[in-house]
Order: structure tokens, then sequence, then C-alpha cells
């Protein structure tokens, strides 16, 4: 049985004091994608269908699995960090196996590892996430659950992770019945650390359940935004999009996760303006609208929905490229985005 700890025992500290001058192992590669989510990534967007059709779960991750001889009294303390010197720590567990699974992980990030046990210490160990983006993401509930961040960029630079990210709806359509389990909610509060749910369903009809407040509880911030689904989204929710955007125009919300009821077609619309913004390649715009469908979705979704985003763009923007003629649809006078939340927004996410 693992269990989550929140503080680190003073034996710890000076564990991570006298391992800081260690030198680390050999680094180890992961990929935290399944085969037939490599092989998507891997390839054209166009073939999606191929390895993925929205009926059945299909969206986790690989666990990052980790081991160790065993040593001490079996009883061990794991510790899990960014940071060589172990400045921070991300992730605290306890377990009575050599070895455990870890989910959740940034790509293209290095990680750092040690183990105690009965007061001694395994060296720091350190792997790395490959570079395949999305980040899936196991959160115990829901599905089609990923980080927006971490795609490379036409200029070559990686959108911020950890900041926004994307789901399935929390509670059950027309009720106040949670989806998410409690571990579900841990995930997203102590490792995720969510300050912000902006739910894209509708509220004339219920279809959030009539709630008012994250089913994450009353210190996360929740904002409700009902937009309509079917036909072209981008069109049909001009008047919602101002206000999207002031939400995310403010750092004070970060991170946040966006969903409407199973995280496609608005939370879709959304992300896919996002990344336009943030300038990631035509061809990741597509493959992460089409990657929902790995997702128990309850069918299929096509490559046409970003045909006719792009579209859209291109025939109502101005500008030379993508980017500017994204901001120069939203700005206009017919949705009347503020540009200083376009600019927060890219501030917030580009590196």
């Amino acid at each position: 049985m693992r269990k989550t700890i929140t503080k680190i025992s003073y034996l710890s500290l000076l564990a991570i004091l006298s391992i800081s001058i260690v030198g680390c192992t050999k680094k180890v590669t992961f990929n935290n994608h399944s085969q037939d989510q490599q092989d998507f990534l891997n390839g054209s967007y166009k073939y999606i269908s191929k390895y993925a059709r929205g009926i059945e779960e299909k969206s986790k991750p690989v666990p990052v699995n980790l081991s160790w001889d065993e040593f001490g009294d079996n009883n061990y303390e794991f510790f899990l960090s960014k940071d060589k010197n172990f400045a921070n720590i991300e992730r605290n567990y306890q377990t009575n196996t050599n070895y455990i699974d870890v989910n959740n992980l940034e790509i293209n990030t290095n990680y750092y590892w040690y183990v105690t046990s009965n007061n001694q210490s395994t060296k720091v160990k350190e792997f790395v996430i490959d570079t395949l983006a999305p980040r899936s993401l196991d959160i115990e509930g829901l599905t089609n659950a990923r980080d927006l961040g971490g795609y490379k960029t036409i200029n070559g630079n990686y959108t911020k992770q950890g900041l926004i990210y994307r789901t399935s709806r929390l509670n059950e359509n027309e009720t106040t019945d949670n989806l998410i389990t409690e571990q579900g909610i841990l995930e997203m509060k102590n490792n995720l650390k969510i300050k912000s749910e902006l739910d894209l369903r509708k509220v004339s009809n219920n279809e959030n359940g009539g709630i008012t407040s994250s089913p994450l509880g009353d210190d996360v911030n929740y904002y409700s935004l009902p937009m309509s689904s079917g036909g072209n989204i981008i069109l049909l929710n001009k008047d919602s999009l101002r206000d999207a955007f002031k939400i995310l125009g403010n750092k004070d919300n970060y991170p946040l996760f966006i969903h409407c009821s199973i995280g496609t077609d608005r939370t879709g619309m959304i992300c896919f303006l996002i990344n336009a913004l943030l300038e990631v390649g035509e061809e990741e715009l597509y493959k992460d609208y089409l990657y929902s469908n790995f997702g128990n979705i309850g069918g299929s979704r096509s490559f046409s929905t970003i045909d006719t985003y792009i579209k859209t763009i291109n025939q109502y923007g101005k500008g030379s490229t993508f980017k500017e003629k994204t901001i120069s649809y939203l700005t206009s006078d017919d949705i009347n985005v503020d540009i200083k939340d376009i600019e927060n927004l890219i501030e917030i996410m580009a590196k």
C-alpha cells in the first residue's frame, strides 16, 4: 500500500543533504505513451482511425516504473524532484515494495529520485521523459485528460507545461454526482496544483448539473462559461470568447483546467485558439484535437473540424502569419477580446 505523505522527516532531510553531493547514475529515458499513442503522434494526423475511434478508454499514460535493490527494513520512502539538490520535492511516497509507478510527469523534463530506508539511502538516480506531446494524464474517474503544454512551436521553443489542462467533465451532466473519484481529486489538487476550473457546459438546460462551485473544492475558482456545440463552434460562441480570454489572461488563475462534457469539441475549440496564439505547428493543431479519440468519448472526431477552424481564421483574420490572423480575428469588433488578455496568455504559456 502506497501512501502520499506531506511532511519530510528529519532523517529524510539529513539524507537529502548527504546525497546532494553524490554523483547521479546514468540518465534513463522513458516514453509514457502507449504504442498506439506513439504510432499516431509519430505519423500523420490523417491516420487517427487506425489507432483510436473514441469508443474505448485508451487515453491513459504509461507510468514510469522505478525499482531498486532491496535494503534496510523494506519500508521505503521515495523522493522525486526536478532539482538534483532536491530543494523542491515533486513527489514523496511511502511503500513496502522495492519498486514504484509514478504517473503524470512532465514530458521533455529531467527528474531525480532516491529512496531511503532505516537510515540508509540509494544513490540519486536521473531520468527524463521524452519530448512526445501531448502529455497524457491519468486522473481517476476522468477520460481524455492531458496537458495543453509541451508542444514544439514553429520557432523551435516548447510551450509551458503544468499550466493549462484539458479534461472531460468532473460531475455527471444534469446532476451533481461526481465522476471524478477522491483519488482523482487529490491528483488534481496535490500534484497538478489546480487553482481554477473553466466549465464550458450549458446552464440553461442544466447540462452542468446546476453546480456553482468546483467538485475539487471551494478553494478552486469555478468559472461557468456556457458555450454551444454543433457546427462551427468558433462562430457559434463569439460572445463567450472575450470572457474566456479574460480568465486565461489572469495569471492568478493558473494552473487551470478546461472542460465541457467530454472535453473534445468546445474544449477543443478553445485549446485550438490557445495553441494557434502560441504558434504551435499546424500538424500539432490537428493532433491535439484528434488525440481525444483515445478517450472514451462516445464516438470518433474528424480532422474536418480543424479544417473548418483554420478556414475560419484565414477568412476573417488579417496578417502574414496564422498567429497574427488569430489575434486579428479575436480582437475584431465582432468578438472584441482584449489584446492585453492575449498578450498575458502568451507571456504565461510561451518560453
